[in-house]
């Protein structure tokens, strides 16, 4: 049951991660940083993860093709039937299903990534429409510094 628990606290973390607050596009450009290093180490660990399960895999793959590719009563079978041994046997099946597992998670985190980038698009065409609305009107920058300054006191 922790295990469910945790995967609700990130779930509820990459729900505020997502999340956009157009009025309060400095914080969010602020945060974005922090949330997208995150995810890109949750989205790498999971790749890792998928290149050792494939290379498992590999691994349990050629020692079964060694071991029943010379066959029983000095008759070599065939390469259909060495694979066939193969995907029958249950090492191997392990091994994918943990190839499984692995892809699906990588998949899983490639699209919150994916995603968290898409915010950072939008971060950007929000904060390029807000400069554009000002303009370059001093009052409005001096007046969003003074914002900044007296909320974080320096």
């Amino acid at each position: 049951m922790a295990k469910l628990r945790e995967d609700l606290e990130v779930d509820d973390y990459y729900k505020e991660c997502i999340d956009l607050e157009p009025l309060a596009i400095n914080e969010e450009l602020a945060r974005y940083v922090g949330d997208l290093a995150y995810w890109s180490e949750k989205a790498a660990q999971a790749n890792r993860a998928l290149l050792q399960a494939e290379w498992a895999e590999e691994k349990v793959h050629a020692q079964l093709y060694l071991l029943h590719k010379e066959g029983r009563d000095g008759k070599k079978p065939t390469e259909a039937a060495v694979e066939a041994a193969i995907a029958l046997d249950a090492a191997y099946q392990a091994a994918h299903e943990g190839v499984l597992a692995a892809q699906y998670e990588h998949d899983f985190l490639r699209g919150r990534f994916d995603t968290l980038r898409k915010k950072g698009e939008m971060l950007s065409q929000i904060a390029q429409q807000l400069r554009a609305e000002m303009g370059g009107d001093r009052r409005i920058m001096e007046r969003e510094h003074a914002r900044r300054v007296g909320r974080d006191g320096f």
